[in-house]
């Protein structure tokens, strides 16, 4: 019953018109959190596209998410089959890693890692065909040792780069015998057999894939095979790294996150600090629901000085405006959040929008502009150019948890604010409100 009339009054007061501003204080404090909360959501949605799909091309084209060197003495098939047993492990894939200069008859050689993979590695790991999209041509699982130059699949800006299309042939010069004091080179012709794009600059200029298979009877020397290893929970990789170390004690195991470690450790700390930065908003709004609220005490001098003659403790008067402001934060989170969501989700439309609106605006200035500007070609406005950046739509990925901690974020700042500014009930007295009101 007591937490009920509470409830009941504050609710009262929310909606209420203030004396002086009316409803400006409510409604200036509401959606001052439902923007911070808004522009938060929508600029970790924005972050963590851009790094969640930075760290799954790593994971799922380069690094893996457990690497095996040098294991045992067991065959390629044995290990692959027992460490494929292994609870939450989803794929093994052997590779090799070459470096190489490729070069055709028109173009200057380029510096290029070259991945073997076997020929069903795009099946067994649905992940890597996942990431490497094929733009052009196939992928090498029909092709068998000994039928003509091996195929080779190459990155879009590699094939740009060279000028090369499905079916050219490209010469290759392996560096091969890296371990020894004096490297030596054998060249190899090959054919472009596909074109992929993975979104990730680096490799799809840099790196190039053939097949395992081809590496070993062409008998181009190379390192030691790797087994690359995909986890159904990449999360789970300590644990699974020690099963597999009590299977195979002589392997040298180790984890994505040691792989990159600088690079993730980097997007891990600009995340940190645009989440303090923009979390200042909420200071901000803090800041402003505390003078607000504190303004809607002293406006109700009066119903205070009420509510004590008739025996409400200053405790459960306080609570009352902490209440309010409660619903203040509960409102303006609810509502940020919603508007999040929404800028999120549409958050390229937007930038379409914007990119409209400029380039109409531009027509309107050529056409007043009349003989002056004529012969001068428009310039499209596009604030994400594919010249200056390498992507045609912004990714966006939202992560509940983070959007559940914006929303506790907002809610625990306005009733920190309202607690504050409650304090200014203890020092209305009755006998005072009664001689001067």
């Amino acid at each position: 019953m007591k937490g009920s009339w509470i409830i009941l009054v504050a609710a009262r007061y929310f909606k209420t018109r203030r004396k002086e501003k009316g409803y400006a204080s409510t409604i200036v404090s509401t959606g001052g959190i439902a923007v911070g909360v808004m522009a938060l959501i929508s600029v970790l949605a924005v972050m963590n596209g851009f790094q969640q799909g930075f760290i799954g091309d790593i994971l799922e084209i380069s690094s893996y998410h457990l690497q095996l060197h040098n294991p045992t003495t067991l065959s390629e098939s044995k290990l692959i089959e027992l460490t494929e047993d292994v609870e939450g492990v989803e794929a093994v894939v052997p590779f090799i890693e070459l470096q190489a200069m490729v070069s055709n008859e028109v173009s200057q050689p380029r510096g290029c890692l070259i991945r073997a993979v076997p020929k069903s590695a795009f099946q067994r790991d649905s992940g890597f065909s996942e990431h490497l999209e094929l733009k052009a041509g196939s992928y090498f699982d029909s092709y068998t040792p000994g039928e003509g130059p091996p195929p080779v699949l190459i990155g879009a800006e590699l094939s740009q780069n060279l000028n090369l299309v499905v079916g050219d042939q490209v010469s290759i010069f392996f560096l091969s015998g890296m371990n020894k004091t004096q490297p030596q080179g054998e060249q190899r012709k090959l054919t472009v057999g596909g074109i992929f794009r993975s979104g990730y600059y680096d490799f799809d200029l840099g790196w190039a894939f053939m097949p395992l298979e081809a590496v070993q009877a062409e008998g181009i020397d190379s390192e030691s095979v790797i087994y690359g290893v995909k986890l159904k929970n990449r999360f789970q990789d300590s644990r699974v790294a020690e099963r597999i170390r009590t299977l195979l004690p002589a392997a040298k195991v180790e984890s994505w996150r040691s792989f990159n470690q600088a690079f993730f450790s980097a997007l891990r700390m600009e995340k940190l600090l645009m989440t303090v930065l923009l979390g200042l908003i909420f200071l901000v709004v803090g800041v402003n629901s505390y003078h607000s609220l504190k303004r809607s005490v002293i406006e109700r001098t009066e119903e205070i000085g009420a509510l004590k003659t008739f025996g409400a403790p200053p405790l459960t008067i306080r609570s009352i405006f902490v209440a309010e402001g409660l619903m203040i934060g509960l409102g303006g989170g609810l509502l940020g959040v919603i508007l999040g969501f929404l800028v999120s989700i549409n958050v390229n439309a937007l930038f379409r929008f914007a990119e409209g609106l400029v380039n109409s605006f531009q027509r309107v200035l050529v056409i007043l502009s009349g003989p002056l500007m004529d012969g001068t070609e428009q310039e499209i406005f596009t604030i994400f150019s594919p010249q200056y950046f390498y992507l045609t739509d912004v990714p966006i990925r939202l992560l509940p948890g983070e959007v559940a901690g914006i929303f506790l974020a907002a809610v625990a700042a306005s009733v920190l604010a309202a607690f504050a500014a409650s304090r200014a009930v203890a020092v209305i007295h009755p006998k005072d409100v009664m001689r001067y009101e």
